[in-house]
């Protein structure tokens, strides 16, 4: 408000998305004069940013360590699926952050982060839980394992090869996933 009283106006906003999506979701807006709109970056999403990076991080030394460990195969091998969970998790989570589209500037890098992280996120849980578990199904749970690996391997192939977007690739997670977690509680 200035001296006249409040300021109003109309925004007007004009998004324009694939065909193929039928819906498109809206982050919500933050409206402030310039340093209200820095202060809320460099506060809140900021700190979610760092902890993303923290979880990253940890991540890369949890599978430097596990390479370090000679004694029992098995330990070494929980430790490396159990980094390369918490990396993919850091990745999936820096490429959905707010902050990082205005730290990075470059949103196909987080596309590609977003979903390559929540496409392997559940491959390195199958590896920490068929080395931590004797399973009765252990070929087939095995064989899931090799999918959770290759399918999202391709569908990152298949994207930047300008074949499939990723976004199109979604469903077949979205299938696969909660079907794989089902088959390790049964």
């Amino acid at each position: 408000p200035d001296a006249n009283g409040p300021r109003t106006g109309t925004i007007t906003v004009t998004y324009e998305f694939p065909h193929d999506r039928a819906q498109l979701p809206v982050a919500p807006f933050a409206i402030s004069n310039t340093s209200g709109l820095y202060r809320y970056e460099f506060g809140y999403l900021m700190a979610c940013f760092f902890v993303e990076v923290f979880l990253a991080l940890t991540g890369i030394v949890l599978v430097l360590l596990s390479f370090s460990i000679y004694a029992v195969k098995s330990s070494r091998s929980m430790l490396l699926f159990l980094g390369l969970f918490f990396l993919a998790v850091g990745i999936w989570n820096i490429g959905e952050n707010d902050f990082s589209v205005f730290a990075l500037q470059n949103p196909v890098l987080l596309y590609l982060m977003a979903f390559t992280g929540l496409f392997f996120v559940i491959a390195p849980l199958y590896g920490f839980a068929l080395n931590a578990v004797a399973f009765r199904w252990h070929r087939l749970l095995t064989a899931v394992f090799y999918l959770e690996v290759l399918l999202p391997a391709l569908a990152l192939l298949l994207q930047l090869a300008g074949l499939v977007m990723m976004m199109q690739s979604l469903f077949v997670f979205d299938l696969l996933h909660p079907l794989a977690l089902a088959l390790l509680v049964l």
